[in-house]
């Protein structure tokens, strides 16, 4: 009965430990001393800038701990050289926001959701920039 009990107890613990990994590693995580910098190269646009450390809170308050959903592949219109990365000096962490109306991004070959009014705050910072959207 013992040896059961102890089965039992340890599968748990193993099954707990890897839900909790999923959701840890499935999530956003960017540090407070990360500067983020937007890159925009479309249509006559060539912008490459380094954002205010006010800018770089307010979007990694909106990125910061949202679920990386599913894997790409959805029909929006993410275009590579459209991008915002955050980097501590060591590491850089990319996400390319949706270039239609989607409320997407996407990081590491998955895709995040944010709420209407969080792309809308985004782009006005890009906008900012002389970033245009739509984008496609």
């Amino acid at each position: 009965m013992k040896k059961q009990n102890i089965w039992v107890i340890t599968v748990a613990v193993l099954l707990a430990v890897a839900i909790l990994s999923f959701f840890f590693t499935n999530t956003v995580k960017i540090d407070e001393d990360e500067q983020a910098t937007l890159c925009y190269k479309y249509g006559d646009k060539d912008i490459d800038v380094k954002l205010t450390s006010e800018e770089s809170k307010s979007i990694r308050d909106i990125l910061n701990n949202e679920s990386l959903v599913f894997e790409s592949g959805l029909s929006c219109g993410f275009n590579d050289d459209i991008y915002i990365s955050f980097s501590d000096g060591f590491t850089t962490k990319t996400f390319y926001p949706v270039c239609d109306g989607c409320t997407f991004l996407k990081y590491n070959g998955k895709v995040l959701s944010v709420e209407k009014e969080e792309m809308e705050t985004l782009h006005e910072i890009l906008n900012g920039y002389g970033a245009t959207w739509p984008c496609v």
